[in-house]
């Protein structure tokens, strides 16, 4: 067995995984390059590791910058609950958030359809960067600023490590874990960096 994407250290086997933490860092420290101080984090509920791991990475940046972190502004969704009104709530805050990193792409689709209802303008009055580049982040209007994390690398990564594994069955070798670097790419939904 081969775990990809989302993974679990409590399971011994092969695993392949995006840079999940260093994902969530670099979009953060770019948020925070372009101007951004008030930065709302939308994640998962802290059972799923990717969640953990990506508010780690975020919380990384608000400290390097000095920016305390803020819980007001990190809200964790029920992906089995409506998601219109629980990420909502990011724009009930008084003050507004000036950006946000969701860390999924549907999150920040959400969120950018309420930013726009509330009628704020992307990316003058909010920014947003999503965790995941698919057809949502290049087709939404404004287009999404996303982080790559390279599905297709991944999948043949565990497809190679899953077929070594059953060529060498009687092999002792010890599991592995692989981890495949992103890269943030640039859209209309957040200001140039300073």
């Amino acid at each position: 067995m081969v775990l990809f994407d989302r993974t679990e250290d409590f399971i011994a086997c092969d695993m392949v995984k995006a840079d999940d933490i260093g994902g969530a860092y670099n979009a953060t420290k770019t948020l925070i390059e372009s101007g951004c101080k008030r930065i709302a984090l939308i994640n998962f509920k802290p059972y799923i590791n990717i969640g953990k791991e990506r508010r780690m990475g975020y919380c990384m940046a608000l400290d390097e910058y000095g920016i305390k972190e803020n819980n007001s502004l990190i809200f964790e969704v029920d992906e089995e609950k409506d998601l219109f009104k629980q990420i909502e709530k990011v724009f009930n805050l008084n003050p507004l958030p000036d950006a946000i990193f969701a860390v999924k792409e549907d999150f920040a689709a959400i969120a950018i359809k309420l930013a726009l209802k509330k009628g704020l303008k992307i990316p003058e009055d909010i920014s947003l960067i999503s965790f995941v580049n698919g057809l949502i982040s290049e087709y939404s209007s404004p287009s999404i600023t996303a982080v790559i994390q390279h599905g297709y690398n991944m999948g043949k990564m565990a497809a190679e490590l899953l077929i070594d594994r059953i060529e060498n069955k009687t092999s002792k070798k010890p599991y592995e874990t692989k981890v495949i670097a992103t890269r943030l790419k640039h859209r209309d939904s957040t200001k140039k960096v300073n």
